[in-house]
């Protein structure tokens, strides 16, 4: 017979998904904002700027 430690119940019903199939949640937006595309790209341009300063110290 396998080890049940007592708090295996508590921990299972803490980790229970309910799934509901009668509220349906509904997308309104999917895609990128136009604020989180302009993050992403001063991230790629500082860190290509930041190789070109760089590159004779980075080796491969």
């Amino acid at each position: 017979m396998p080890f049940v430690s007592p708090t295996t119940p508590t921990l299972r019903r803490d980790r229970e998904q309910i799934i509901d199939h009668i509220n349906l949640d509904n997308v309104n937006f999917a895609g990128f904002r136009e604020q989180v595309q302009a993050q992403v790209q001063a991230t790629i341009d500082s860190f290509v700027s930041y190789i070109a300063q760089h590159k004779d110290e980075i080796t491969v």
